[in-house]
Order: structure tokens, then sequence, then C-alpha cells
């Protein structure tokens, strides 16, 4: 099996949240926002997406180029952004207003999954986003979950949110999902008979990022077996990919994987970085990812504020390490069993 360039796919689900981005990403380099419509909020269940559009939001807006201004944008995770800028703040007390001034004048501010944030972040990113409205700068925030359900977050934080743009986004359907697993499969270097396909279209969820991980499981194990997978094969990894409803919860992860490895289970959550507990967070990381519908930041931030990028690396490591360290694949399925 040789692995091909993934082909970029545009699904109808997406169509129109990304529409109305690419529409944005144009008021955005003409300099044309509005105060009354300068926040947009993109919504949608965890893999349906949400990220992609906006990383081609902030490729439109910076990659511009017409003789027009140069924009400057900022684009990541929610928690990780504002926990970056009050420490900037805390280092340079002197130097807040400017660092105030530079975050309001930025073009686009894109925060994402902020579900995730607290009350005290959100009064201070709410006074932020009132300076930015009389700028008329655009801000994009994206959740997995309507205003009226993020209750734990500041009153006048939400009534914003509320007030603004609301950009819906829908799981994939069966259609998109065959288009998806025939492609994501094609690039990995596997193709399945169409009526496996079929099959698979309909059991697995619709979330990409739920089926991006099975589709790395089928091949890793029809790489494991030397021969193409069977109806049965694909039944068994459907089923270990748990549906995101009844997802296990980070904390029981942590506390069976302490116990694995022998190390204490807060210490795999710490900022502070110890040689005794890289490996056991790197595979708790490795197990949430894939028993959870949990995204990299989540499980990031989850693991003592790590970004989504360090997540990604640990989840290399630990399958590298898989195909070699049969002892640390014993571990694993043990803990997988455990957690079930």
């Amino acid at each position: 099996m040789n692995p091909k360039r993934s082909s970029r796919l545009n699904f109808p689900e997406q169509r129109i949240a990304g529409q109305t981005l690419a529409y944005l990403a144009g008021r955005v380099v003409r300099g044309k926002i509005r105060r009354d419509d300068s926040f947009f909020l993109l919504v949608g269940p965890s893999g349906c997406g949400k990220t992609r559009l906006l990383r081609a939001l902030f490729k439109k807006v910076v990659s511009h180029k017409n003789g027009a201004t140069a924009r400057t944008v900022q684009m990541g995770n929610a928690r990780e952004i504002l926990s970056q800028w009050r420490e900037s703040e805390i280092r340079d007390r002197e130097g807040t207003s400017a660092l105030r001034r530079q975050i309001v004048d930025l073009d686009l501010l894109v925060l994402e999954d902020i579900q995730q944030l607290k009350k005290n972040e959100t009064e201070y990113l709410a006074r932020l986003m009132d300076e930015r409205n009389v700028h008329r700068k655009a801000t994009v925030f994206s959740s997995t979950r309507y205003p009226q359900k993020l209750d734990r977050l500041d009153t006048a934080f939400r009534s914003r949110l509320n007030s603004s743009l609301l950009i819906e986004m829908e799981p994939l359907g069966l259609e998109s999902k065959k288009v998806y697993l025939a492609a994501r499969l094609d690039s990995l270097g596997l193709e399945l008979e169409p009526r496996m396909l079929e099959w698979l279209s309909q059991k697995v969820e619709g979330s990409i990022r739920r089926m991006q991980s099975l589709c790395n499981r089928i091949v890793q194990e029809s790489i494991s077996v030397k021969r193409h997978p069977t109806l049965e094969d694909l039944a068994k990894l459907v089923h270990e990919i748990r549906p995101m409803g009844k997802a296990i919860s980070m904390e029981n992860i942590t506390i069976q994987v302490g116990k694995a490895f022998s190390v204490n289970p807060k210490s795999m959550v710490m900022r502070k970085r110890n040689k005794e507990s890289l490996l056991p967070r790197q595979v708790g990381m490795y197990i949430a990812r894939k028993m959870t519908g949990m995204s990299l930041g989540e499980i990031g931030a989850f693991f003592g504020g790590r970004n989504h990028a360090t997540v990604s690396h640990a989840l290399r490591k630990v399958e590298k390490a898989l195909r070699k360290d049969h002892a640390l694949s014993g571990t694993i399925k043990q803990l997988e069993n455990d957690l079930s």
C-alpha cells in the first residue's frame, strides 16, 4: 500500500458555513467590517470540520495580494491565546496598554473552542470584544455548544455571543461520509469494495475526526495482518471506536494510566515537565484521542494546558513506538479494555 497526498474535499454540509466565512474574508481584506456585525460564532459538533474552514479563512486573509494594506490575524485555541495574553501582561505590566492595543487592532481574531473558557476569562474577553467592535474589527469564535448552553460563562460575554452572526455546521451525511472514507483510505493506500464502504459509512459517526481515526486504524490493522480487511475486521474496529455520547472521562483515563505506569495521575496534568510522567502523559493523550470525542486542543488543555501541536507530536511518538515495543502495545490494549 502506497500512501498518497489527500485531496481537498468540499461537502454540502459545510457549503453555507464555507461561503459565509469566505464572504467575511473578503470584507476583512477590504476593511469593510461594520460595527453591527463584527462578531461571528461558528457552532457544530466536535469533528465536523470547523477548524478546517477557519484555517481557510485565516489563509485567505493573510495571503491576500492586491495592493491592499496587509491584514493582521491571530488564530488559535481560546484558552491558550487568553493565557498567553494574561501571562504577557503579568511579565510586563508597563506594556499592558500596548499589548491591549495590538489585540484590539487585529483585523481578524479567531478563537476556537470557547466552550472550554472559564467565567473570569470571558469577563476579560467581553471587554476586549467591546473595544474591537468600536474599532470595527472582526472576531470569530467556534464552539461545540450554542450560547444558551454556555451557562458557566460570563453573562455579558454570552449576551454578545447571542447578538453575533450564528454560523451552524452539521455532521456529515451518508453520501459525504462515503466520499470522505473513500478519499481518506485511498490517501493511505487502501481501497475498499463498494459494499464494504457502504456498510462502513452507515455505521460510523459523521465526525471527520472520528472517521479519520477509524481509517488510520483500518490501515494499521491491514498492515499488521498483511491482508485487506474483511467485514468482520471492520465491525470489530467500528465497535472499538466508542460513540461520542459514551465517551469516557479524562479523569478516569489519567487514573488508569497512572496505575499502569506507577506515576501520580496529577503529575500527568501539571504544566511542569518531568521525565517520569512524559511517556504516561503521551499514552494518556493517545488513549484520549482514540476513545473520546475530544479535539487535540481539548486534550492538550486537560494535560497541563498544552497546545494541539504538542498533542499531535505525542500521538506520533506513541504510534511509532507501538510498531516496535510489544510491551507498550500490550499495556495500551489492556488499558483500553479496562476503560471500555
